[in-house]
C-alpha cells in the first residue's frame, strides 16, 4: 500500500537523511571505472542500504513505501522544515560525492597511464545540451570540495593515494581539473574546449534562458574559485606582532612649529583638526567619487551600445577575442609571484587590452543582469 508523507514518521526520515549523508560523505571507490552511470548507481546503493537499515527499526512501514514517498517529498507542501533541510543536506552530499568520485577516477586514469582506448567524442558530433549541463554541474561541484580548494591554494595532492603532477600556478591547476572533467563526460579534451567556446560565443542566439544561466554560473564559480584560492595563498593580515613587537595607539595630538614675529620658535600643540574641516573634506571627496562613477557608467554604457550595434559575426568575433584576452591576462598575472613585479604587470596594460578586458566584464555582467534576455539581441 502507498503512504503519504504525513504517514511516514518524521524521525524515520530524519534518521535516514542523516545516516545517508554521513555515508555519502565518507564513501570512496578504489576502482578506476571511468563511468558516470556506475558512480551514480554506487551512490544510490549507499542510500538504499542506509534506508534499509533505518526502516528495519520500524514494524509498520516498508522500504518500498518510504521510497515512494521520497520520490515526491521535495514537492510536498506539507513537508516538515527539519525534514526538508535534512533532505537537502543529503542531496547536496550526494552531488559532492559524485563529483569527488568522478574527479578521482580521472586522476587515477592519468596516474595509471592507462593504455586501453577510451571512447571519446573527438569531433564526430557536437556537444549536446545534456553533456554541457553535466559538465557544468561537475565543475561547480568539484570547486566546493575541500581537497580541491586546498589543491588550488598550495598544489597539494587531490587524493593522498593517487600520484599526480601538479601545475605550479592555481589557474593552471583549475584548468587541468576542467580538462579531465571534459573527458569524464565523454569528450576529447581539445575538442571539448572548442565546444565550450562554441556554446559561449557562437551559439548565443540559440541558447535558452536556463542554459544561459548555467553558463553564467559556471563562469562566475570558476572565477571565484581561482580568485579566492589565489588570494588565500598570497595575502596575510599585517601585524607587527608577527615580528615580535606590539604597537598600541593610545592618543593622537596635532602639533606644528610656529615662529613669533622676532623669529623665535613657539611650540603649539593641540588636538587634531576640527571636525568641520574633516566633514568638508569628506563631502568634497564624495562629490569627486560620484562624478567619477557617473563618468565610468557613461563609458560602460557607450561600450555596451557599441557591442550591441555590431553585426552578429562581428560581435561574436569581438567577444571571443575579449574572452581570450581575459583568460590570457589572468593566467599571466597568476604566473608572476606576488610583489612589485605583479603590480607592475597589472598597471602596464595597454589601452586596447584594457578595453577588451572591460568588454568581457561588461558583457558577462549584462548577461547575468538580463537573465537571458540579451540573447534576443545577439
Amino acid at each position: 500500500d502507498t503512504m503519504t508523507p504525513s504517514e511516514i514518521p518524521s524521525l524515520l526520515l530524519l534518521d535516514f537523511f542523516l545516516k545517508a549523508r554521513h555515508a555519502l560523505e565518507s564513501y570512496e571507490s578504489k576502482q578506476c571505472v571511468c563511468s558516470l552511470s556506475i558512480h551514480r548507481n554506487a551512490l544510490l546503493q549507499v542510500q538504499l542500504e542506509c534506508l534499509s537499515q533505518v526502516v528495519a527499526k520500524y514494524n509498520d512501514v516498508t522500504v518500498k513505501q518510504v521510497q515512494q514517498v521520497l520520490k515526491d517529498l521535495g514537492s510536498s507542501p506539507n513537508i516538515n522544515n527539519d525534514v526538508k533541510q535534512a533532505m537537502n543536506q543529503m542531496n547536496d552530499a550526494a552531488r559532492l560525492a559524485f563529483c569527488r568520485l568522478v574527479l578521482r577516477d580521472e586522476y587515477m586514469w592519468d596516474a595509471s597511464q592507462q593504455t586501453r582506448e577510451r571512447k571519446l567524442n573527438r569531433g564526430e558530433t557536437n556537444m549536446t545540451r545534456a553533456d554541457l549541463v553535466e559538465y557544468a554541474g561537475l565543475c561547480n561541484g568539484v570547486v566546493r570540495l575541500a581537497n580541491v580548494q586546498k589543491h588550488l591554494k598550495d598544489g597539494s595532492r587531490l587524493f593522498d593515494d593517487v600520484e599526480q603532477t601538479s601545475p605550479m600556478f592555481p589557474l593552471n591547476r583549475l584548468e587541468r581539473i576542467q580538462q579531465v572533467l571534459l573527458r569524464a563526460v565523454g569528450y576529447d579534451i581539445e575538442f571539448g574546449k572548442k565546444e565550450i567556446e562554441r556554446f559561449y560565443f557562437h551559439n548565443a542566439s540559440q541558447l535558452d534562458k536556463e542554459l544561459i544561466q548555467i553558463l553564467n554560473n559556471l563562469s562566475s564559480n570558476m572565477t571565484n574559485a581561482i580568485s579566492t584560492e589565489a588570494d588565500c595563498g598570497t595575502t596575510e593580515e599585517l601585524s607587527d606582532q608577527n615580528q615580535g613587537g606590539v604597537t598600541r595607539v593610545v592618543s593622537v595630538t596635532y602639533s606644528e612649529k610656529i615662529l613669533s614675529p622676532d623669529g623665535q620658535q613657539v611650540s603649539s600643540t593641540s588636538s587634531a583638526p576640527a571636525t568641520e574641516t574633516i566633514q568638508e573634506h569628506d563631502e568634497e571627496e564624495q562629490l569627486s567619487q560620484l562624478k567619477m562613477a557617473r563618468q565610468a557608467a557613461s563609458l560602460e554604457q557607450a561600450i555596451l551600445n557599441d557591442i550591441m550595434n555590431m553585426s552578429e559575426p562581428r560581435r561574436q568575433e569581438k567577444l571571443a577575442l575579449a574572452r581570450q584576452i581575459h583568460n590570457d591576462f589572468l593566467r599571466q598575472a597568476m604566473e608572476i609571484p606576488p610583489g612589485p613585479d605583479r603590480i607592475a604587470f597589472l598597471t602596464s596594460v595597454d589601452p586596447d587590452q584594457q578595453q577588451l578586458l572591460l568588454i568581457h566584464k561588461l558583457w558577462t555582467k549584462r548577461m547575468q543582469q538580463d537573465d537571458g534576455k540579451v540573447s534576443a539581441t545577439v
